[in-house]
């Protein structure tokens, strides 16, 4: 490889899980390596090898299959072998494979949401992350000051949006990303892998862990303002510009980081994108087309023009709010966000023994055909998609608890989802049932293609806690709603309240729709985790069931703490520190040899030696063990050996499903509990606490300290 890449690259510095061509190969030294390679090991290669195996990784697997194959090995080394070639199976599925888990979740959303903690913290306290359109993403004054044929109503409207902060920042090395490719990137490519990414963290899977795995990808993604910018006179095109603003790669390179090769698709329904993704994620699941599902939303508003088009339309807010279900309704507020899930058959988490936030009972999507017009929405459609995905769930609308609706804040659009709500979770109710009603865009604005991920990632939130938020900027109920529901048994609450599903003792269940301009909509029904595999969320200022007491008629939240993981400093070091661990669990090993290994390469060391001597693990004590213990206490070994001990127990409990809401870190924990919060890799931890060590070293015992 060095030769071929014609630089001064050792073997551990050769990234072994990326494509070789993305290294620096091209297509002649590819041929050349191939033929070297099959000279080397006296066996035929074909010509196309290296688009087959396209990983040092996968290379090597290959090549050991071939070789052991050509020199007789023996039947079980062989039969493991195989399993690189092993063709994907499809697992005999039945009736209890319907039901979808959800055991990842994470999404960043306007106003500095970063998780589904902080989403709930957002929405309990009844705040609104819209603001005005800030002059990094375009000025908005100079937008207007050049349409002078606009009217004050216009103006208005143009003025407001939800954003993400720091759209422009991006770990592209994380990903194996290079610096020009990631320029290249339309923002929205960048969210989806990063958030996907989080997901699959969240549901205790590493970068790495599902390379070759039947693991879909499908995302929700309409509007394309890079293309626009990339049209615009100050664009250039560059090698990456073909790959770097469609949709369809935007969801391949989710799969083609993580190596996934099962079903991959970009959905385009306008703002009913993402439940859309959501369908067809849950059907190849319920199909057995895949055994694990990533599910992403996304949107990045990047020019003025999204802005301006709903502006001359009337179908924003002119006051900068969705006034979602209240008699000010006047249009919604244009958002931005990312949203994503990993989807597994509930069956499979519960032999799995992963923790689920919530299952996906059932899911509808339709077309309202023929409408008043292209854009108008359609309730009797609405009422039968609805309908359609309670019958895909097996249930009936009466005993739906809550419901996410699409809710976007406009005067007739409100009144028309509700009337069809009405109809259906209607049927049969009690008045001592009453559906809760919801809606998050009053909360974060309309992230149209997104809005059903941060709807869902609400929803889910919602039956996690047992509570139900107020509905922000809920003042005065719209009179045209209050019309088509007369005599339905619904609450808009307005204070934080608790849910308890009427009472009858079983799980919650919650409804949510996503309704897109074009005319395509869609419903899920979901559940709430069963008890004993359901995940705890994590804590925020909203956390906590609300006590009530009847008496005063106060309540007040008992909040559980935040699990925080501590890691501590230089100074902890003991001889053997761990030993236990090391040798009865398995995670703990495999970790601490990855940390030996990363060591080592760094230093020509080796790290265990220090920590464990080999003396003292075969029952004796030497003088070499003194010596190692004496090492131990130096800098150089003191600060790698913590680090590593330090990730190795958090690999352990994260393996048993603890992980933390919190990191903090003193000295050298800093660095491990940065590796744990996912700010950077555990190879990069050790390169910096191997540096770091190295020079304190070189100044160790030259210090004095006075008193004054």
């Amino acid at each position: 490889m060095s030769s071929l890449l014609d630089q001064e690259t050792t073997s551990s510095e050769v990234d072994v899980q990326a494509p070789l061509m993305e290294l620096g190969l091209d297509s002649l030294a590819t041929t050349q390596l191939v033929r070297q390679l099959g000279t080397s090991l006296s066996v035929q290669l074909p010509p196309t090898l290296l688009f087959d195996y396209p990983t040092v990784d996968a290379l090597s697997d290959y090549l050991v299959s071939e070789v052991w194959a050509d020199n007789s090995a023996n039947d079980d080394d062989d039969a493991a072998l195989k399993s690189v070639h092993r063709p994907m199976q499809r697992k005999p599925l039945d009736e209890s494979s319907h039901e979808v888990a959800i055991v990842g979740m994470n999404c960043r959303l306007p106003g500095g949401v970063e998780g589904p903690s902080s989403l709930w913290d957002v929405v309990t306290s009844g705040s609104c992350t819209v603001d005005k359109v800030p002059f990094s993403r375009w000025d908005v004054d100079a937008v207007v000051a050049s349409n002078p044929s606009w009217g004050d109503d216009v103006k208005s409207r143009v003025q407001w949006g939800g954003f993400v902060e720091d759209l422009e920042l991006f770990d592209a090395s994380f990903f194996r990303i290079s610096a020009a490719e990631a320029i290249a990137m339309d923002p929205q490519q960048r969210l989806v892998l990063e958030y996907s990414y989080l997901a699959l963290q969240d549901a205790g899977y590493d970068k790495d862990d599902l390379g070759g795995t039947n693991c879909g990808v499908f995302l929700g993604i309409e509007q394309n303002d890079a293309m626009l910018l990339l049209q615009g006179p100050a664009a250039t095109a560059s090698l990456y510009s073909t790959t770097g603003v469609p949709h369809s790669t935007a969801a391949g390179r989710v799969s083609f980081v993580f190596g996934l090769q099962g079903p991959c698709s970009a959905f385009d329904a306008a703002c009913a994108s993402s439940v859309v993704a959501l369908h067809a994620a849950a059907r190849c699941l319920q199909h057995g087309d895949c055994d694990l599902a990533v599910v992403a939303g996304v949107k990045a508003n990047l020019v003025a023009s999204g802005h301006a088009g709903t502006a001359i339309a009337g179908m924003t807010s002119s006051t900068g709010r969705c006034h979602t279900f209240d008699e000010a309704a006047d249009g919604y507020v244009r958002s931005e966000g990312c949203g994503a899930l990993v989807l597994k058959r509930l069956v499979d988490a519960v032999e799995d023994s992963n923790q689920v936030h919530a299952t996906v009972r059932g899911v509808s999507v339709a077309q309202d055909g023929t409408s008043a017009s292209l854009t108008a929405p359609n309730g009797r459609a609405q009422e039968k998609l609805i309908r359609t995905a309670l019958d895909d769930a097996g249930l009936s609308g009466a005993e739906v608890d809550y419901l996410e609706a699409h809710g976007t804040g406009t005067p007739l659009g409100d009144p028309i989802e509700m009337g069809a709500v009405a109809r259906v979770m209607g049927e049969n109710r009690g008045q001592d049932c009453p559906l809760v009603m919801g809606a998050v865009k009053a909360n974060l604005g309309h992230m149209e293609s997104a809005s059903g991920m941060a709807g869902l990632v609400k929803a889910v939130l919602v039956m996690q806690h047992e509570q139900a938020p107020a509905n922000a900027e809920l003042k005065s109920l719209n009179p045209k709603i209050a019309a088509v529901i007369e005599g339905f048994p619904v609450r808009f609450p307005t204070a934080l309240g608790s849910l308890t599903g009427g009472g009858r003792g079983m799980p919650l269940l919650a409804g949510l729709s996503s309704f897109g301009f074009n005319g395509s909509i869609s419903h899920a029904v979901l559940r709430q985790a069963p008890k004993e595999h359901a995940r705890r969320p994590e804590s925020g200022v909203g956390d906590g069931h609300v006590e009530e007491t009847k008496a005063s008629g106060t309540s007040g939240p008992a909040t559980p703490p935040t699990l925080l993981f501590l890691f501590t400093g230089q100074g902890s070091q003991y001889e053997s520190m761990g030993g236990g661990l090391y040798e009865i669990e398995p995670v703990v090993r495999d970790a601490l040899y990855r940390c030996e290994v990363e060591f080592a390469d760094a230093t020509g060391e080796s790290l265990l030696e220090v920590v464990y001597p080999e003396e003292e693990r075969n029952g004796t004590r030497s003088g070499d063990v003194f010596a190692a213990k004496n090492r131990l206490d130096q800098t150089q070994y003191t600060q790698p050996a913590l680090f590593a001990l330090e990730w190795s127990l958090a690999e352990l409990w994260r393996s048993r499903g603890v992980v933390p809401g919190a990191v903090l870190g003193h000295s050298v924990g800093e660095i491990a509990a940065a590796c744990v919060a996912g700010v950077m890799t555990m190879e990069t931890g050790m390169q910096l606490v191997v540096q770091r060590s190295r020079l304190m070293q070189v100044g160790a015992g030259e210090g004095g300290k006075g008193i004054v």
